[in-house]
């Protein structure tokens, strides 16, 4: 990674044979091998250094997302505000759709209770013609019945 400097532009990552020379064998080891390897302190540079590429870059991603958090909150308001005209219509088309329905179901529920009173009405009517039927037809007997019992009891 390179930065621009004061004068010019500086590379601010060491080079790759510094890095690899860190990995150096540390001398012949009399052990089992590989038991010298290791990574040795850097002598007269500082760890700090190698890590100033990759704060450079996190910096550079910390400010990008501020920007983006930046734009897009202003965005996320204007969405928000949109969302909640939408609700708020929804809710007021839902309403007027709900009574609406409600008036249709007391108008459906009106004519059935009508039709079904008019239904009892013929019904009571019915039976009232049938009894008065059944009560003309009986007449004439209990009318035959009381005169004889008139006559019989003078």
């Amino acid at each position: 990674m390179r930065a621009a400097g004061g004068g010019g532009i500086v590379t601010l990552m060491p080079a790759l044979s510094d890095l690899l020379r860190r990995f150096r064998r540390l001398g012949t080891p009399p052990g089992p091998p590989a038991a010298g390897l290791g990574v040795p302190a850097r002598a007269g540079a500082s760890l700090a250094a190698e890590l100033l590429p990759v704060f450079a870059a996190i910096d550079l991603v910390e400010d990008e997302a501020r920007a983006i958090r930046d734009t897009a909150g202003p965005e996320a308001e204007e969405a928000i505000a949109m969302a909640r005209a939408q609700a708020a219509g929804l809710r007021a088309d839902g309403a007027r759709r709900a009574e609406s329905e409600r008036a249709d179901v007391a108008a459906a529920q009106e004519d059935g209770s009508r039709a079904e009173l008019a239904r009892i009405a013929a019904d009571a009517e019915a039976e009232a013609a049938r009894i008065a039927s059944a009560a003309a037809a009986r007449r004439p007997d209990l009318v035959a019945r009381i005169v004889d019992h008139v006559r019989g009891a003078a």
